[in-house]
């Protein structure tokens, strides 16, 4: 079999989430025996970078690996001579007007990347078309020719805009003047457009897999043929999974946080967490000294800000060996479904791997039904449930071993790179022979 990976991000073993899945799927694909190509879509704003890609070639040496050359959409001309305001103006009639409208450049402007992956598609042969977590990759590629597509996808576009729009005092974002208001009213027109233009591509593409049960659910409703729930993945730990301090660890540290200080979720957690949790914490600990570790690049946006100002947290950035920092932690909470906003968590597989028991809301089922209370996680429902489990796994050694090999067990049944790739290998194989056996039928009817 022959895939053409289309992604936003380089691959790397020690970065972002995103980062490390691309590389393991590139690394695993390849370990299998199939061919891929790599083809990395740069949004605007970033520019080629050798070092990047040198280093990827570096960790994913392999004559199965093709890498083709990145496509900087800064570098790309927009297609349409029509000024850009009137292209705007008549997508938000067209959209009021209940019209039909085609997915639009405005919007997405990696549709200009499309004509340069059909020809590597026309040149190469692929069997099939293979994205993971890139917003960038399915306008790319949704309306290409010759090959299947399979999206393997997270939040659907349209969910951080609504989330915001829907708590705006997270963001700080002026709610007041009639100038604020007719702004907001576009940017909701604007968002529900997008949504409908996103959903009339990912009905284009064969398959769907999306690592959040939630949103798989949400795909389906929406018309797609073939929505699946496909698990999330992380790479075995570098280091045997331990949690090996006890209750007399002193200040306590429970891991707040991990990742970008200013994403969607992480931006609502720390609302929770600061406003309904961190008072809950005082009291039950009363004079015992607990630390709030929060990890990511930073600031956060100032509302948020506002709460991690408190002397309970303390903000690190990125470190060296986060995995070193969150085995010295008594929990790993995640509180980024706390509200509305459901998304699947990485972070929750970061912890397990490492047999850090985990903490979280129980709206975190919704998009992982293998996290469950009391077996790979303490669950809680409202803010005193949450705060009674935090404080219940710090101060019980048992408890808090036990969470913590409950989740390391559902990591390694569920959640290991090693399972979801060969399982992704398995459904795109499906989806070409599917496609094979439809095309003989067909021929044979004729």
């Amino acid at each position: 079999m022959k895939i053409l990976l289309v992604v936003s991000n380089y691959p790397y073993a020690q970065g972002e989430a995103v980062e490390v899945v691309v590389h393991e799927v590139i690394r695993l694909i390849a370990e299998s025996g199939h061919e891929i190509s790599v083809q990395v879509i740069l949004p605007r704003g970033k520019s080629y970078s050798s070092e990047l890609e040198s280093r990827a070639k570096e960790t994913l040496k392999s004559n199965r690996i093709q890498w083709l050359r990145a496509i900087e959409l800064g570098q790309l001309r927009p297609a349409s001579l029509i000024p850009k305001g009137l292209r705007k103006l008549g997508m938000y009639l067209r959209h009021m007007l209940r019209l039909p409208t085609k997915p639009s450049p405005l919007l997405f402007p990696s549709m200009a990347a499309a004509p340069l992956i059909q020809q590597v598609v026309n040149e190469e042969g692929h069997d099939a078309i293979l994205s993971i977590w890139s917003w960038e990759a399915l306008p790319a590629v949704y309306a290409l020719i010759g090959a299947k597509k399979f999206i393997y996808y997270g939040n659907p576009n349209h969910k951080p805009a609504e989330a915001r729009l829907s708590h705006p005092e997270m963001w700080g974002d002026d709610i007041r003047s009639m100038r604020a208001r007719r702004k907001r009213a576009m940017q909701r027109l604007k968002n529900r457009i997008m949504e409908d233009q996103h959903l009339h591509m990912m009905n284009r593409c064969e398959v769907e897999a999306n690592n959040s049960l939630h949103d798989a659910k949400y795909y389906e409703t929406q018309g797609h043929p073939r929505s699946l729930y496909l698990q999330n993945m992380w790479p075995e730990a570098d280091r045997p999974p331990s949690c090996s301090h006890t209750v007399s660890q002193n200040p306590i540290r429970i891991a707040a946080s991990v990742g970008n200080l200013k994403a969607t979720g992480n931006t609502m957690a720390f609302h929770y967490l600061g406003k309904e949790i961190l008072p809950r914490l005082i009291r039950l600990f009363g004079e015992r000294e607990f630390i709030l570790d929060v990890y990511g690049k930073g600031p956060a946006h100032p509302p948020a800000g506002q709460f991690l100002s408190d002397s309970h947290f303390r903000l690190h950035g990125w470190v060296d060996d986060l995995n070193a920092e969150l085995v010295d932690s008594s929990c790993f909470l995640c509180l980024t479904n706390a509200y509305d906003f459901i998304v699947g968590n990485t972070r929750v597989l970061l912890a397990w791997s490492l047999g850090v028991p985990v903490v979280a809301h129980s709206n975190s089922v919704l998009s992982m039904p293998e996290i469950i209370h009391d077996e790979s996680a303490l669950l809680g429902s409202d803010p005193d449930e949450v705060a009674h489990s935090i404080h219940q796994v710090c101060m019980d050694d048992d408890l808090r071993k036990r969470i913590g090999q409950g989740g390391l067990s559902a990591y390694e049944k569920f959640y290991r790179s090693t399972t979801v790739v060969p399982k992704m290998v398995s459904l795109i194989e499906q989806m070409i022979s599917e496609d094979k056996n439809t095309d003989l039928t067909e021929c044979q009817r004729a």
